[in-house]
């Protein structure tokens, strides 16, 4: 508010910052009028209010687009060009996504669009084509710029006023998440009747007792204590999943299944106890819940009115729903949120029904956050208008966020660090994994690591490690990000230094291994400022290099440099969302040199990707394409 604020206030006065008006596509009201130079009033709200008054001026008539072009504000593109001193990029930099508080979720850049685009339309039907001579008139034909400065001043006003309560309607929820995200990761661990009391699981310890017994024998204060060790920004531990068996009393379940304490839920309060344990670390506790319920409990599913159909019916839904408002209503906010398993849209869940199970799951702490689960999907999406966090279940660690939120809904993932759910063992390695979360939290989102959980309460020694070394490699990578701005990276001003990076298959869908090892030919090899080393992928002849600068950057200048092996015939391309791909250029007959790429205009891109076409067999010049460095420079 402040900077439109005084933008409108300040039109009064007199800059030296000189502004060259033109007229892109339309060369007969150039010849009419051609460009002049004036002292102009000085402030970018003028500039980008006259960008939805004037398409013509700015040659912008996509409005949807406009706060990308103000991104790269000034740009010949616009047929404007400032020179001089002064605040010549502070709108476009205010207003542009990813720099802007409201611009955080594309809902709001949406509604942003839509109330500037029905302001500047009133205003032209109200004006008239009277007030675009003015744009670069000096005072001839007449218009009153006290008048347009005051109309200029209540836009700014009104507008601001709209967005903010559009931005705050549609964030509504956000506050909830803030503790969430700054956790940044956390610890998901499962502790069930078939894990922890199955002989036959390593989990056990090779015991089995009653269930009763299983969970009197957690050790909590050794599982808080190992949390802290693994810096846990927050603890998901299951209540239980499709049996009976249950970690603390419910009087609701009892009566609903007919089961005496103790014969499926536990007479210990482990919940509490849990509680109590992490919270002397700081630690939040959230639950893990299903949708499904006991189905696999014969008495329990008739208790609860289970179908027999397979699809939940709300009968059951709002039994299930009363089991789990005891807990919510018993441990107040000692239970900071809810992961749903088991939502799924051909189990007959719809936001009905989700509602129902949601208004109960927040029972006694209305900011409980929670999320559903639709299943393993191709990326983490949101699902349901009831959820706060995605559930965002995969089967790796590979998709990554763009922004904090997706659809008004934080950016969540949970996979496992071990062969598969409740393994042991790690599947990635000390770099790999910090590299991993750093490009999921620098941008806002969370994560959450499944790991193997003893029946004793004690970890995986192998993946307690490797979560020891997770929050001060963040707090190094954190010191890299911007390495470049203080002369810092190798070159000093490569933005690209560190910075992560992925070997995938040649079409970008899915990750390769590397050749030979990690520690050969990784992935990170290609960015460390070492031009003796270099990544190389495994597994497939073509193949494409990429490298995530974690953010929106000024990029002017690529540079890459190949490793002993090359390719002949390359694609670079640019993207700010790592969807839409945009060619930066296509090389052919390449024998290995070194390429250096600038863009007509500089770009602002968070993406780069170098595709090989060639090689792509055995016996081709080049061999196999390697990257010995890629480098990139806003200058």
């Amino acid at each position: 508010m402040l900077v439109l604020l005084c933008s409108a206030l300040n039109f009064g006065r007199r800059s030296q910052e000189t502004v060259s008006v033109t007229y892109p596509g339309d060369a007969q009201k150039q010849a009419e009028l051609q460009p002049v130079n004036y002292r102009s009033y000085h402030n970018r709200a003028r500039l980008c209010v006259s960008g939805a008054l004037f398409p013509s001026l700015i040659g912008q008539k996509d409005f949807g687009n406009w706060g990308t072009v103000l991104t790269h504000f000034p740009s010949r593109t616009l047929g404007i060009e400032t020179r001089g001193s002064g605040s010549s990029v502070l709108m476009g930099r205010f207003l542009s996504g990813g720099r802007c508080p409201l611009m955080r979720d594309t809902t709001n850049i949406k509604a942003f669009h839509l109330y500037f685009t029905i302001v500047a339309i009133i205003i032209r039907l109200i004006l008239g084509p009277r007030f675009d001579d003015c744009r670069v008139d000096t005072g001839k034909a007449g218009f009153n710029m006290r008048k347009a400065r005051a109309l200029l001043f209540f836009v700014c006003v009104v507008f601001h006023l709209q967005c903010c309560r559009v931005v705050l309607a549609e964030s509504s929820p956000a506050h909830k998440t803030d503790w969430f995200a700054e956790a940044k990761y956390g610890v998901f661990v499962h502790f069930l009747e078939g894990l922890q009391n199955n002989p036959e699981h390593v989990a056990s310890l090779g015991k089995k007792t009653s269930w009763d017994e299983c969970v009197r024998e957690f050790d909590v204060e050794r599982f808080a204590q190992r949390m802290e060790e693994a810096g846990a920004g927050y603890v998901i531990f299951t209540v239980m999943q499709r049996s009976r068996y249950m970690i603390a009393p419910n009087a609701t379940y009892d009566r609903l299944t007919g089961y005496h304490p103790g014969e499926a839920c536990s007479t210990r309060d482990l919940i509490e106890d849990l509680y109590q344990a992490l919270n002397r670390r700081k630690i939040p506790l959230m639950l893990y819940w299903t949708g499904d319920g006991p189905c696999d409990d014969p008495q329990a599913a008739q208790g609860l009115k289970w179908p027999g159909t397979g699809q939940v019916s709300r009968e059951f839904v709002k039994n299930w729903a009363d089991v789990a408002r005891e807990y919510g209503e018993r441990y107040k906010d000692k239970v900071k949120g809810w992961w749903v398993d088991g939502c799924y849209r051909w189990l007959g869940y719809d936001e009905e029904k989700l509602g129902i199970l949601a208004e109960a799951l927040r029972a006694g702490y209305p900011d409980r956050i929670i999320a559903f689960n639709p299943g393993v999907e191709d990326r983490v999406r949101a699902y349901s208008i009831h959820e706060d966090f995605t559930c965002g279940e995969q089967n790796s660690f590979f998709d990554i966020p763009i922004s904090r939120f997706v659809d008004g809904k934080q950016w969540h993932i949970l996979s496992f660090l071990g062969a598969n759910w409740a393994q042991p063992g790690t599947v990635k390695d000390k770099r790999q994994l910090t590299d991993y979360v750093y490009r999921v939290t620098a941008v806002g989102g969370v994560v959450s690591i499944d790991v193997l959980l003893y029946r004793d309460g004690d970890l995986d020694r192998s993946q307690l490690e490797l979560l020891k070394s997770l929050r001060p490699g963040l707090e190094a990578k954190k010191r890299e990000q911007n390495a470049w701005r203080e002369g810092k990276a190798v070159p000093p001003r490569n933005k690209a230094w560190r910075k992560p990076a992925l070997l995938l298959n040649a079409e970008g869908k899915y990750r390769l291994g590397p050749s030979v090892g990690e520690s050969q030919h990784g992935a990170f090899l290609g960015v460390d400022g070492n031009p003796a080393t270099a990544a190389q992928a495994g597994g497939e002849w073509a193949w494409t290099y990429e490298v995530d600068l974690l953010g929106l950057e000024k990029v002017a200048r690529v540079i890459i440099c190949f490793g002993p092996g090359y390719a002949t015939e390359f694609e670079v391309s640019a993207s700010t969302d790592r969807e839409t791909w945009t060619s930066l250029g296509m090389f052919r007959d390449q024998k290995g040199e070194r390429v250096e790429i600038r863009p007509g205009t500089p770009l602002y891109v968070r993406f780069l990707r170098i595709r090989a076409l060639k090689p792509n067999g055995p016996g081709q010049p080049g061999g196999q394409m390697s990257i010995a460095e890629v480098e990139v420079y806003e200058e």
